[in-house]
């Protein structure tokens, strides 16, 4: 069942006598739990609620933060800090262990829709930055060492539409590839830049497989239409030797040619960025602490340390 997957995934079993010795113990604090609610022999009762820290759970059980932390180290849970947050399972099986009765707080579930996080992705100076330059009027690449980005960047982009679009540009250079996957894991659309008169490189594949393993819909924009040696036929052929079936062949990924420096076809893409969020529906639930992951930090002299984080769920 759910509860015991995620116990076990938490416990991390390294062999089978480890993995039985872990189902034994999660049987043991169910079974003691169940006795001890028909003989009513708890000490107290703790309300808990999903996604509370360790910080939390401990003032809530009136113990000390380094006693609950030990806790969940002996029951398999490693934490790093009190203000990392658990499971509730694995709150209901800490409450057991200090003789509690856990109950679950209600809380009504409110959803609303959110904007598309879109990742641009793709080979080394295909025209990424000069894309997103095109969508938010700013000049990012002019900036950069040689008009290469070197780090993620994440904003917001309100569109002529009135819609909003949450925007991750991702460095093509071959160095940053870890940076790439990262991208990758946290979007709901990849776009792909991919150059008329370059074809698909070595780091467009590597992008085409980040998006693939994470299961993430992609849009391929065909940027520099308007140089002499553009190829778009080319392109379109060496894309479906690596899997992308475009629309036009038969499959379902969508494919505009445009020219990010021309502005031309821009609206096209964006038509076909909202139009990919309509069909995944996208919703985040609000009522609950806030949930997110670190897109890219960095160490100031005068401001100190600084993040820029992307919340996924929550206020």
């Amino acid at each position: 069942d759910r509860p015991m997957l995620s116990f076990l995934r938490q416990f991390r079993p390294n062999n089978d006598l480890q993995l039985a010795e872990g189902v034994m113990r999660l049987a043991c604090w169910r079974r003691l739990g169940s006795v001890a609610r028909q003989r009513n022999v708890f000490k107290g009762e703790v309300l808990i609620r999903d996604g509370m820290t360790v910080q939390e759970l401990a003032r809530r059980m009136r113990q000390s933060s380094a006693l609950v932390k030990r806790t969940l180290r002996r029951i398999g849970h490693d934490v790093v800090n009190l203000s990392e947050r658990i499971r509730l399972d694995v709150a209901e099986l800490v409450a057991l262990e200090f003789d509690l009765n856990s109950r679950r707080q209600a809380v009504e579930r409110k959803w609303i829709s959110r904007p598309p996080i879109v990742t641009i992705m793709g080979h080394v100076d295909h025209g990424k930055t000069t894309l997103l330059d095109s969508l938010r009027k700013t000049s990012v690449a002019a900036s950069e060492p040689g008009g290469i980005t070197q780090h993620i960047g994440a904003f917001q982009v309100k569109l002529t539409t009135g819609a909003e679009v949450t925007f991750i540009d991702t460095p093509g250079h071959a160095l940053f590839s870890t940076l790439r996957q990262r991208g990758a894991t946290v979007t709901d659309i990849v776009v792909l830049v991919v150059a008329a008169d370059d074809g698909v490189m070595k780091q467009t594949s590597q992008s085409i497989k980040f998006a693939q393993q994470a299961n993430v819909p992609i849009i391929v924009a065909i940027n520099k239409i308007d140089k002499k040696n553009a190829n778009i036929g080319r392109v379109k052929q060496s894309l479906l030797q690596h899997g992308i079936q475009l629309e036009e062949f038969g499959g379902d990924i969508q494919a505009v040619a445009m020219s990010a420096l021309q502005e031309v076809n821009i609206d096209l893409l964006i038509e076909s960025i909202l139009a990919q969020a309509e069909l995944l529906d996208l919703s985040a639930h609000v009522n609950k602490p806030a949930e997110g992951v670190v897109i890219e930090s960095s160490l100031d002299k005068g401001k100190g340390a600084l993040a820029t984080v992307l919340v996924q769920q929550g206020i």
